[in-house]
């Protein structure tokens, strides 16, 4: 009953989610033998999904909890991937960027949300000044920074000079370590698969460790966006902490069952 109270009280949120829009294509193939004419992966095609991924995928997860606004790029990026079906390996992977990503203009003045949820997926989307109007204007504002192929030692969450809230995985806490952390933001989470999730709380002295719910991923694309997604706006009404990372670990562990972002974690 606590853990529905504070889900239902989400609903009174208006919630700005701001960033790329992906669409994710997963091909299922069956590998075949190497030809001994050249050196290339061979496969035959037994299936294609497509889902909706990124910001878009964010905002499917909680449009039934709260109001949600997306703001975004035009032209939505494509990540196509090719899995062998039999032991789900990833063998391939091509991304199509289109040539702008420029985030859309806002529908309304960022102060008239609650929460606003900023990922950045390194593609160009974010300027300094949209960080800075982000950081100056939001009234309660989380975000991320995403390291992938695409941007690596370009995209570090550091880019982030003030946020209520931060969201980053292993790898990024290691390239930010050096900072002061706390120093610019008061909550800081970090997901570590396996290893489950930390979050760190500098205004109530806090820090709460949580383990993994689900020990045999299916695919862990779009966890720590969901993890994100209901952590942040639990902590903008003042959730207590062990409550929120225990919501959060159990929308990730849910994720963590099906591939890609192919089933949005709602209320019901």
């Amino acid at each position: 009953k606590t853990i529905l109270g504070w889900l239902d009280k989400l609903s009174l949120l208006r919630v700005a989610i701001v960033g790329e829009t992906i669409t994710d294509i997963y091909n299922y193939v069956k590998r075949l033998p190497e030809s001994p004419r050249e050196r290339t992966i061979a496969s035959r095609g037994l299936s294609t999904w497509i889902w909706d991924g990124g910001t878009l995928a964010l905002a499917n997860h909680l449009q039934t909890y709260c109001e949600i606004t997306l703001i975004s790029q035009a032209e939505p990026i494509t990540k196509e991937r090719f899995i062998d079906e039999e032991h789900g390996e990833r063998l391939f992977a091509c991304h199509w960027i289109p040539e702008t990503c420029r985030l859309e203009p806002w529908p309304c003045p960022i102060k008239a949300f609650d929460v606003v949820i900023a990922v950045d997926y390194g593609h160009g989307a974010f300027s300094p000044a949209i960080r800075r109007s982000l950081e100056s204007e939001a009234r309660f504002l989380a975000a991320s920074s995403q390291i992938n192929s695409l941007n690596v030692g370009t995209n570090p969450v550091t880019n982030w000079d003030r946020a209520d809230y931060i969201v980053m995985n292993e790898p990024e806490a290691r390239v930010a370590w050096p900072w002061n952390l706390l120093a610019s933001w008061p909550r800081v989470a970090v997901t570590m698969g396996m290893n489950g999730v930390k979050l760190f709380d500098r205004q109530e002295h806090e820090e709460f460790h949580f383990p993994a719910l689900n020990r045999e991923p299916v695919d862990t694309v779009g966890c720590g966006d969901a993890f994100l997604g209901i952590t942040a706006p639990l902590l903008a009404i003042g959730c207590p902490m062990d409550i929120t990372v225990f919501i959060g670990s159990v929308m990730a562990g849910i994720h963590c069952q099906f591939p890609s972002n192919s089933r949005p974690i709602n209320k019901d």
